[in-house]
């Protein structure tokens, strides 16, 4: 059972949601500490911590980081998902729980990606030497290929486009994977856009889908 997490007061910055299950024998119960500055964090009742929130974590319905360095829709909370390129079929936004969607995921609202590379969120200015940071949640039940999240760096227009991953996950039986990483501004290049890549043949559609959730970044 959900439970929208009254009666877990606020701390600081700090605000928590909670789920259990009164059927199971043991009891169980999951609670999450969101903070708009900062990946969401879990423990259990037998004290496990882990990276992300419970899965159908009770705020995860309303949760939208705040922050100009983490990228729009990293949790699909908030309007359209990703944004078309040439290669690219956008991200779609489903919930959780969603036929298909692998058990677990650390946000209520996942993107399922079957195209090759998806551009998240609005571009930014970025400059030569600045380091950000990115981190992740992907899985998938079929995929053969690997997912990799990571930043699309743009230029001017004789520079073009440069595109550097942080990490990449391997097929894993419906696990879900934590990538993280950071990376440095290379030098004459001005903007940057959160990407994540279905590591097919460019253009290709073919593999089935891989799920991401809480994908943040922020800069060091």
């Amino acid at each position: 059972m959900l439970n929208d997490g009254a009666g877990v007061r606020p701390s600081g910055d700090n605000t928590y949601g909670y789920a259990y299950d009164n059927t199971a024998t043991p009891k169980t119960f999951c609670l999450t500490a969101f903070n708009a500055k900062a990946s969401p964090q879990s423990a259990t009742q037998n004290g496990a911590r882990s990276d992300g929130a419970c899965p159908g974590a009770a705020d995860g319905l309303g949760y939208c980081p705040e922050s100009s360095f983490i990228a729009l829709n990293g949790y699909y909370c908030d309007g359209a998902v990703g944004s078309t390129a040439s290669i690219n079929n956008p991200a779609t936004k489903q919930i959780a729980t969603t036929s298909g969607v692998p058990a677990g995921a650390p946000g209520y609202y996942v993107g399922s990606q079957t195209s090759r590379d998806n551009l998240i969120g609005t571009d930014f200015n970025v400059t030569a030497g600045e380091v950000y940071c990115i981190d992740g949640w992907a899985a998938t039940s079929t995929s053969s290929v690997t997912h990799t999240i990571g930043l699309m760096f743009n230029g001017s227009s004789t520079l073009g486009t440069v595109w550097y991953g942080v990490g990449a996950a391997a097929p894993s039986g419906a696990t879900w994977k934590k990538l993280s990483g950071c990376l440095t501004v290379p030098s004459t290049y001005t903007r940057a856009t959160f990407w994540t890549q279905n590591d097919g043949s460019n253009g290709t559609t073919a593999n089935p889908a891989w799920y991401q959730t809480a994908l943040m970044i922020r800069k060091q």
